[in-house]
Parts: C-alpha cells; sequence; structure tokens
C-alpha cells in the first residue's frame, strides 16, 4: 500500500501526459497523414485517423523527460530494472517504426516489423538480461539452459505480433491489454514483488488515457505503433512474472495473462496455413500466406454474427478475464489435482469458443456447397452499366450476377443472397420503391438500395419500417458492397450490422 501511495502523482502525470497528447496531436494537422481507410478485411466502415499509438508514445516519452528533469525516484527505479529499461527502448524503436508503418506516405512489409519484433527482443534479452532461465509446472523447477534466452526471444515477438492482429474493434487492444497488466499486478502482489507496481499501474493509467478516446465508438486507433507497443509492454511483463514464477508461481501464469492474443495468432497462422494446403500453394507460399493479414479473426467472426463492438469487446474480454483468472487459481491452489483439473477447463473453454466461432467449419461448408452444385445469386436491379461492370467483376468469382426488371415466383428456386437496386440519376424514385416492395411480397433476403444523400433524406421514413433494407449513399464502394453481402452469404438472412460510408449509417447498426 505505501508503495502504491507513494506513486499516485506519477501515475497522475501518466494519464495526464497520454490524454493531452491524444487530445491535442489528434487534432493537429499531422493527424491527416493516419487516416486509416475502410476496406473489406476491416471491419469498420468511415475513415478514422489511427494516430492513437504515435500519440500514446509521445505523452509516455514526455512523462519519463519530466520525470528525469525532477530526479524522481520512479525514473531511477525504470532505468535501474531490466523491465523498465526493455519498455523505454520498445517505445522508442516502435515510435520509429510505427510513425513510418501508421502514416499514409509510407508502407512496412509484414516481413520488415517482424524483423524489427525479433532484433529487439533479442536486444531485451541478451543486452538487458531479461529472459526465462527455469519453468515451474506443478511445482517442479525444470531448467531451461539454452532454450531460455531462445524461447523468451520467440515469445517477445510473438505476443507483441499477437497483440498487433486482435486491435481490430473498438477498445479490443486497450482492455486486453490493462487485463494483462491488472493480473500481472496481482501475481507481483501475491509473490511480494509489490516493487514492480511502480511499473505496470503507470501503464495502466496510460491504457485508461488510450481507452478514453478508443473505446466504442471510437475517435482514434491505435495503429501499429499502439498495438506494437502494447504488446511490447504484455510481452515484457508476463517475461518478468515468468522470472518470478521460476522460484514462487507456477510458470504457465505467463501465458495465461496474454492467453487470448497468442492463441488468436496461433490458431490464425495453422488457419492461414491450413488455407494454403487446400490451394495446393507452394511451401514457400503457405508460409508467405501465413504472414499475410486477413479478416477470419476471432473479432471479425463475432460481427459478422451480428455482435456489435460492445458484445464483441465483452466476449472476448470476458474469456480473457477467464484464462487471467485460470492463473490466479493454478497459484493459489496447493493441490496438483486443482491445477490440472483448471488446465483442463481452460482447454475445453478454449475448443468451445473456437468452435462457437466456426474455425475450421467455412471451407466445410464451401465445399460442400460446390460438390451439390448450388449457385449463389445477386439481382441487380439497375441501368447504370458501369456500375454493373463493377459488381460483376468484383464478385463474379462468388456469386452469379443476374440483372432482372421484373420478380417471378420462379426466381424462388435460385439462391439469392440479396438484391442491389441502383438509382442511376436520381430520378424514377418511385419506381424503385416500388421494386422494393415487390421484392419484398416474395422475399426476406436482403435489399441494398442505392441513390443519392437527398432521395435517401427524402424518402427514409419509408424505409424505416422496412426490415434488411438497406440504405446506401453513392458513390458506393463495391468493395464494401461485395464483403458485406458476404456476410449474408455466410451467416444467412438475419444480419443486421451492414454498414456504410455514409451519412445514413444510423439506419443499421454502426460496426468498424
Amino acid at each position: 500500500m505505501e508503495t502504491l501511495l507513494s506513486i499516485i502523482p506519477t501515475i497522475l502525470l501518466f494519464f495526464f501526459m497520454s490524454f493531452i497528447s491524444i487530445y491535442l496531436i489528434s487534432d493537429s494537422k499531422l493527424a491527416q497523414f493516419f487516416i486509416d481507410v475502410p476496406d473489406k478485411r476491416k471491419v469498420h466502415s468511415i475513415a478514422i485517423s489511427r494516430i492513437g499509438g504515435f500519440c500514446i508514445i509521445i505523452g509516455f516519452f514526455l512523462t519519463i523527460i519530466t520525470l528525469l528533469i525532477f530526479k524522481s525516484s520512479v525514473f531511477s527505479f525504470w532505468l535501474n530494472e531490466s523491465v523498465g529499461k526493455s519498455i523505454i527502448l520498445s517505445a522508442a524503436v516502435i515510435l520509429i517504426l510505427g510513425f513510418f508503418d501508421d502514416t499514409t506516405i509510407f508502407e512496412v512489409s509484414p516481413y520488415q516489423k517482424i524483423a524489427v519484433q525479433f532484433i529487439l527482443a533479442a536486444i531485451i534479452v541478451l543486452v538487458f538480461g531479461l529472459y526465462i532461465s527455469k519453468v515451474t509446472f506443478l511445482g517442479r523447477i525444470y531448467n531451461l539452459g539454452y532454450f531460455g534466452p531462445i524461447l523468451t526471444i520467440i515469445w517477445i515477438a510473438g505476443v507483441m505480433n499477437a497483440f498487433n492482429i486482435v486491435d481490430g474493434i473498438d477498445g479490443l487492444l486497450g482492455s486486453l491489454t490493462l487485463i494483462s497488466l491488472v493480473f500481472a499486478t496481482g501475481l507481483f502482489l501475491f509473490v511480494g514483488a509489490d516493487r514492480y507496481m511502480i511499473i505496470t499501474i503507470p501503464l495502466i493509467a496510460v491504457i485508461l488515457a488510450f481507452l478514453k478516446y478508443n473505446y466504442s465508438p471510437a475517435t482514434i486507433f491505435a495503429g501499429d505503433s499502439g498495438s506494437l507497443f502494447f504488446g511490447a509492454i504484455a510481452a515484457i511483463i508476463s517475461v518478468k512474472v515468468g522470472v518470478v514464477a521460476s522460484e514462487k508461481i507456477e510458470t504457465i501464469s505467463v501465458f495465461y495473462i496474454v492467453a487470448l492474443p497468442v492463441i488468436e495468432v496461433f490458431i490464425s497462422m495453422i488457419r492461414r496455413y491450413a488455407y494454403g494446403s487446400k490451394e495446393e500453394k507452394s511451401t514457400k507460399e503457405k508460409i508467405k500466406m501465413m504472414m499475410m493479414p486477413d479478416n477470419r479473426h476471432m473479432h471479425h467472426r463475432l460481427v459478422n454474427k451480428g455482435y456489435s463492438h460492445e458484445r464483441t469487446l465483452f466476449f472476448l474480454g470476458s474469456i480473457s478475464i477467464l484464462f487471467a483468472l485460470c492463473s490466479v487459481i493454478i497459484n493459489i491452489s496447493s493441490n496438483y489435482i486443482v491445477k490440472i483439473l483448471i488446465i483442463s477447463y481452460s482447454i475445453y473453454v478454449f475448443v468451445r469458443v473456437l468452435d462457437y466461432l466456426d474455425f475450421g467449419k467455412k471451407a466445410m461448408f464451401k465445399n460442400k456447397i460446390k460438390n451439390v452444385g448450388i449457385e449463389k445469386y445477386i439481382f441487380v436491379f439497375t441501368d447504370n452499366n458501369c456500375f454493373d461492370k463493377s459488381l460483376y467483376l468484383a464478385a463474379s468469382d462468388k456469386y452469379c450476377i443476374e440483372k432482372f426488371t421484373t420478380i417471378y415466383k420462379e426466381s424462388k428456386k435460385k439462391n439469392i443472397e440479396s438484391f442491389i437496386i441502383y438509382n442511376d440519376k436520381d430520378d424514377f424514385i418511385e419506381r424503385d420503391i416500388h421494386k422494393i416492395h415487390e421484392i419484398r411480397e416474395l422475399f426476406n433476403t436482403a435489399i441494398f438500395f442505392i441513390s443519392s444523400a437527398d432521395n435517401l433524406k427524402k424518402y427514409y421514413k419509408i424505409f424505416k419500417s422496412e426490415k434488411k433494407v438497406y440504405l446506401v449513399q453513392k458513390p458506393i464502394d463495391v468493395a464494401m458492397l461485395i464483403h458485406n453481402i458476404d456476410k449474408i452469404s455466410y451467416f444467412g438472412n438475419n444480419l443486421e450490422n451492414v454498414s456504410f460510408n455514409n451519412e445514413y449509417q444510423h439506419v443499421q447498426k454502426e460496426i468498424r
């Protein structure tokens, strides 16, 4: 308690500097170079600045400089501890790497980012000497020998990459990092290493400042700067827990406090490799696919199931807390049977979550459709040949695109995923509205009505009572349109969270 009281000014300073940095920099002209544009891999539907991580690190260094100027004992502790030095170095490296990667001017490849992560991890392990040399499992201590530094380097780089991957919806990255730090602090207190609160609790304050702006609906994103920095914090703190664990607690606690992101990156690599195998790609191409981003992560699957940002965050946050609680119970209990039961229970939960999120089922479903010869259709009503051609180019590999003028009962024999009505010249709006009612008499399928802002505003009340009629303002992003139709195709015609970058987003539940 005395340690906590002594660092309250430092905690407030970390929070204040982070909060002010985000507030001032995110509203500056610099933010225009950090715009994150929506695409079919991302869940958000409007352009938002990803300058949050850059702001957080700037605020972090402003705090460190202030502590240095006033010769704070907290700063001395950070510099004398391998954990503190590692976090400061990580912040400096990631500030440079993330700046180039998050801006719209430069682009850093996944291989370059991974290389930097491993170099940084190697410096932390080999120069600062922060690595796990022993592991404790069910009360027994095992020496790792030369494997200790190697495994720690892989662990640090892997956790950083894992937190980068999970940064997909509002508040998730910050919440998972917060959970990791809170439970790591609890484990430090459990073994009497409360001095490390001087590092963990100020970092918790930084996370809280970020969540003020990133919680749904987010006004900024963390970007790679933020996700890598938060991942580095979680990785470094977890390694320190592992060092303590070699003497007093179970080393498996290192895994449990960052379990969800680590599981995500592990199954993502397996999934991508499996997709490469199904497509009969070479080993080199399959390894390359393992590094490529996609839209099949846990948060994508929950959003595609119709979860809002808040529900997705609650679901994944609850799972993360459950894993962290497992680490607490394992360490509190001295009964080895209880420890084994808790570990078995966590594995059971992990398997059930994967099953609920349909991991491995989509490919089977696709193969089944292919084998029985079912074709999926998109029916289009438009006079605009350019739009028709764009739609065909974007979706012909997945759907049969069929233009129509009148809907017949015979059309019900076809597997129609959605209807698109494209009002070309902002006229004949009454005809198009009648067409929607005509479709609705025979089908309960989703209808996308694309028109000008004036038309949508004028006839909004008419569509408000219609279910599964989505208003889309021109000009339309065809890739985003197909992305939303894919959701409906996969999960059925009961999806409510379709959203586009236009002022009529409030017609549907907003997603990111």
